[in-house]
């Protein structure tokens, strides 16, 4: 009933031609009323360039979402033993990996629906959203498919035990981009709420067809058939509601263009930012090749708690990306201001998680399967370099720069080759994976400022 209500901001409480509202007076419809409200405000005036204040409101909106997510795998860890805990979250890793396109797609939604709906206005824009959020969905299945094939290739290289993870994984990469298509367009017609509630409706139900899956099959394969399923349930909802609203004629649809000419930088720009997140994500890639599966499972739990503060990030990222996107000038103070805030956040994570690792690693009632309190505490420090790493690429990417991050790639090289001839236990990968973060942070910022190609 929530996402209906959510989605219901949009669909029931649109103004006419008159300008006259359209919202029931029922007391049903009061709270969407004041939330449709609140979410105009915040598309207008000073809050329209605010970095710091627009990031906090949206991570107070998707904070139960992330909460959610988080006790997901720590729910996980407890209903699973440590190799299929390993095997879980290797997935969705990979999974995040695969759909590391997915928020840069959303940015280019948003933007395009943004200047549809100046030139044609909100009205016509949510009358047309089916057909343009229907090839936008055809994009995101070829983005799909060409990194599933790279998927595959890496996972026959490998001689991935679990070979069913190969297209079920491809399938739930799919539904990343199907969700961030549909925040795209509420972003682009500045439902801003709406982004943040339905991220928020979207980890409830991964949340319950996971432990559902897990609970009642007891294998990680059951599990991911449950993200796969809250994937789609949320697209279709929907889905379903934008169709409500075309034109029986389908006219206004097919008047108005289903992508901008600036979706051809697409490509180059999920490149860069694709690199950032591999750089993230690198441990627990190699983890898989190097460790054996009672090791791995302990390496992933000890994981769970740092890469989720890495994982709170990605709103302040997307708040400064768009907000820089519509700055001709003063896109270095945007920057610096949120640098500032992520190494604060992350900073404050990684004290909290290494005050308390020994409570999340064995305490009651907030412990992590077999997570180990020295790897978490390795994982927690290297959460502040990740996170300033993604910030400055996707500085580079707002500037045009959408090749910038090739630099990133041979200290990305040397780490795997290291790993793979000289790791043998979990405590050398994750002193090796931070070692690797902080070294490549302190060359690829000085370059920032000093290697500038353009596409």
């Amino acid at each position: 009933m929530l996402l209906f209500a959510v989605l219901g901001m949009g669909y029931l409480g649109e103004s006419s031609a008159c300008g006259c509202s359209t919202v029931p007076s029922d007391n049903r419809y009061k709270l969407i009323a004041r939330l449709r409200a609140w979410d105009q405000r915040l598309s207008e005036g000073a809050w329209r360039h605010s970095i710091i204040r627009r990031a906090v409101i949206l991570l107070f909106l998707i904070m139960p979402g992330v909460i959610l997510n988080f006790l997901l795998l720590i729910v996980m860890a407890e209903i699973m033993g440590p190799k299929a805990f390993g095997l879980f979250y290797l997935g969705t890793s990979i999974t995040v990996l695969l759909a590391a396109p997915a928020p840069i797609l959303s940015l280019f939604m948003a933007r395009h629906i943004a200047s549809l709906s100046t030139e044609h206005g909100s009205e016509t824009l949510w009358r047309a959203g089916f057909g343009i959020i229907r090839h936008a969905l055809t994009v995101a299945i070829g983005f799909t498919a060409i990194l599933g094939v790279g998927f595959a290739g890496f996972g026959l290289w490998t001689k991935i035990d679990a070979v069913w993870m190969i297209p079920l994984l491809i399938v739930n990469a799919a539904t990343f981009y199907m969700v961030d298509i549909a925040r795209g367009f509420l972003n682009g017609m500045h439902r801003f709420i709406m982004v943040g509630l339905t991220s928020t409706v979207w980890m409830v139900l991964r949340f319950v067809f996971c432990v559902i899956g897990a609970l009642w099959i007891g294998k990680v394969w059951a599990a991911f058939v449950g993200l796969v399923l809250a994937g789609f349930s949320a697209t279709v909802v929907f889905m379903v509601g934008l169709g409500q609203r075309r034109p029986a004629d389908g006219g206004v649809a097919t008047t108005l263009p289903v992508a901008g000419k600036e979706y051809r930088d697409l490509p180059a720009f999920s490149f860069g930012y694709g690199v950032s997140m591999v750089i993230a994500y690198a441990d627990i890639l190699v983890s898989y090749l190097v460790l054996d599966p009672q090791a791995l499972g302990a390496y992933t739990a000890s994981s769970v708690l740092p890469k989720g503060v890495f994982t709170v990030t990605l709103p302040i990222i997307q708040v400064m990306m768009a907000t820089a996107a519509q700055s001709t000038s003063g896109r270095g103070y945007v920057t610096l201001r949120t640098l500032f805030l992520i190494f604060v956040l992350t900073g404050m994570g990684a004290l909290v998680l290494n005050v308390g690792q020994d409570a999340a690693c064995g305490g009651e009632p907030w412990r992590i399967g077999v997570c180990e309190p020295g790897l978490l505490s390795a994982m927690a420090i290297s959460v502040i370099p990740i996170s300033l790493l993604r910030c400055l690429v996707g500085m580079q990417l707002t500037a045009g720069r959408y090749w910038h991050a090739s630099i990133l790639l041979l200290p990305l090289g040397l780490f795997a080759y290291y790993c793979l001839t000289n790791v043998a236990n979990s405590v050398e990968l994750a002193t090796a994976y931070v070692y690797f973060v902080f070294l490549t942070l302190a060359v690829y910022a000085p370059a920032c400022f000093f290697v500038r190609n353009r596409p």
